[in-house]
C-alpha cells in the first residue's frame, strides 16, 4: 500500500490519487498518509470529494451507538479502531474542513459540509468509503436506515449499487466497498472501468458546485458543494422515473475539463438507460421523494408565508417526527420565522419542532406548578 501511494504521488500531474479501499492506524512516519493494513480489526476507507485532507470521521453502528472517531490522513484515508468486534451496518459520517479542489487543483478549506456512507463490516475488517455517491445512498436509504428492522446489508448494498448503475458506473459497483480514484481537471482520456467512471461522476459533481466554479468564495463555506450534491440527487430520483436526462446532463457535462472515457465508442461516459430501481428498494426511492418534495413546500414557506402553508402528511413525508394537528400551527410560525436556507433538511426542520415541543412542554409545566405546587417544579431552563 505504502509503494502503490508512493507510485500515485509520482503520477500526481495525471491523476491526483488513486483510492484504494483498504487502511490502517496512524505512523507518523508516514507523511500522515493512510499506513499499511494490520492484524489489528479496524473499520477503514477513503473520504473522496476530491480527497479530504484535513477532518473528521465518526463510526456508527446498528443501535447507533459510537464505535469510534478519529481524523482524516492527507491522502483522504481514515481508519478507526472496531474496539467492539461490531459486525453488521454501520453509518460513516465525515466532517470536512479542507479538501483537494480537482477542478482548481488545489486545496479548499470549507465549513458546514458532510458527507455519510451507510455499508456494513464484519469483525474481522470493513472498508467503507465516503463519497457524493455514498451521500446520495445513504440519503435514499433514510436517516432511520440502521434501526430499521427491514434494512438488511443485501439492500444497504442494492441501494449503493443502484446509485452507481444510475450514474453510468456499472451494476456492481459499490461506492462504499470498491477501489475509488479521484481526477484533476485536465487527467486527459481514461480507459473504461467502473473505478475510473466512479472518478469522472465526482469531477462532474465538482464542476456544478459553484465553489468550484468561483474561487474567490472558495474558503467559506461547503454549501455550494451540498448544493451540488443536492442537485445530483434530485436529478438521480427524477431518473428512477425513468428521465435520466437531467442526470445525463451533470454526468456527461464535462467539456472543459480535459477528461473523457474511452470505451468502445471512444465517448463520454453515458448514463445507463435502465434506470429503474428493483421492487426491492423501490419503496425507498418513492420516500425519498415524497420527502425532497414536502422538504421543498416547508422550505418554500419559510421563505414566504404566501407560499402553500405544509401540512402534517407534508412534515410525516419529510421524515420528521413531533408533529400533529394540535402543534401544526406552532410549528408552521416556527418555521416562517427562518430563513429559507435554515429549514430545508430533515435535520433542521426536526429542530424546529423539537423547540415548539420543548416550549409547550415548559408552558405546561408551568401552568400545571401554578395550579397545583405538589406538581413538578419548574427550572430555569423551563422558563
Amino acid at each position: 500500500m505504502f509503494k502503490k501511494n508512493r507510485l500515485h504521488y509520482l503520477l500526481a500531474s495525471f491523476v491526483l490519487l488513486s483510492l484504494v479501499g483498504c487502511g490502517g492506524g496512524g505512523s507518523a512516519d508516514l507523511g500522515g498518509r493512510t499506513p499499511p493494513v494490520t492484524n489489528t480489526t479496524k473499520i477503514t476507507g477513503r473520504i473522496i470529494k476530491g480527497q479530504a485532507i484535513a477532518g473528521s470521521v465518526s463510526v456508527y453502528q446498528k443501535d447507533g451507538t459510537p464505535i469510534g472517531t478519529g481524523t482524516t490522513f492527507v491522502d483522504g484515508g481514515y481508519s478507526i479502531q472496531n474496539t467492539r468486534n461490531y459486525s453488521g451496518p454501520v453509518k460513516v459520517v465525515a466532517i470536512i474542513t479542507k479538501y483537494h479542489d480537482e477542478m482548481l487543483d488545489k486545496n479548499v478549506s470549507v465549513s458546514d459540509f458532510n458527507m455519510s456512507a451507510i455499508s456494513s463490516v464484519s469483525t474481522a475488517s470493513g472498508v467503507v468509503n465516503v463519497t457524493p455517491l455514498t451521500e446520495v445512498a445513504a440519503r435514499l436509504l433514510g436517516d432511520n436506515a440502521l434501526s430499521d428492522k427491514n434494512i438488511t446489508k443485501a439492500k444497504i448494498a442494492e441501494v449503493n449499487k443502484y446509485v452507481a448503475k444510475v450514474s453510468g458506473i456499472t451494476s456492481d459497483y459499490n461506492p462504499a466497498k470498491d477501489s475509488v480514484v479521484s481526477f484533476n481537471k485536465g487527467a486527459g482520456e481514461q480507459s473504461d472501468s467502473a473505478e475510473n467512471r466512479n472518478g469522472v461522476v465526482l469531477l462532474a459533481i465538482s464542476k456544478n458546485s459553484n465553489l468550484t466554479q468561483n474561487e474567490d468564495n472558495a474558503s467559506k463555506s461547503g454549501m455550494q458543494v451540498n448544493n451540488a450534491i443536492d442537485t445530483f440527487y434530485t436529478a438521480l430520483l427524477k431518473a428512477s422515473d425513468g428521465n435520466a436526462t437531467a442526470l445525463k446532463a451533470i454526468v456527461e457535462d464535462l467539456n472543459g475539463t480535459g477528461v473523457k472515457i474511452k470505451d468502445v465508442n471512444n465517448s463520454d461516459i453515458i448514463t445507463e438507460t435502465n434506470v429503474i430501481p428493483s421492487n426491492n428498494i423501490s419503496d425507498l426511492v418513492n420516500k425519498a421523494k415524497k420527502a425532497v418534495k414536502a422538504l421543498a413546500k416547508i422550505a418554500n414557506y419559510a421563505d414566504s408565508n404566501s407560499n402553500p402553508t405544509p401540512t402534517v402528511q407534508d412534515y410525516t413525508d419529510a421524515g420528521v417526527t413531533g408533529i400533529n394537528a394540535s402543534n401544526l400551527n406552532a410549528v408552521n410560525a416556527k418555521v416562517d420565522g427562518v430563513a429559507k436556507i435554515d429549514a430545508d433538511t430533515a435535520t433542521e426542520v426536526q429542530a424546529l419542532i423539537n423547540a415548539v415541543n420543548a416550549t409547550t412542554d415548559a408552558l405546561a409545566k408551568i401552568a400545571n406548578y401554578a395550579d397545583n405546587s405538589t406538581n413538578p417544579t419548574p427550572t430555569l431552563q423551563d422558563y
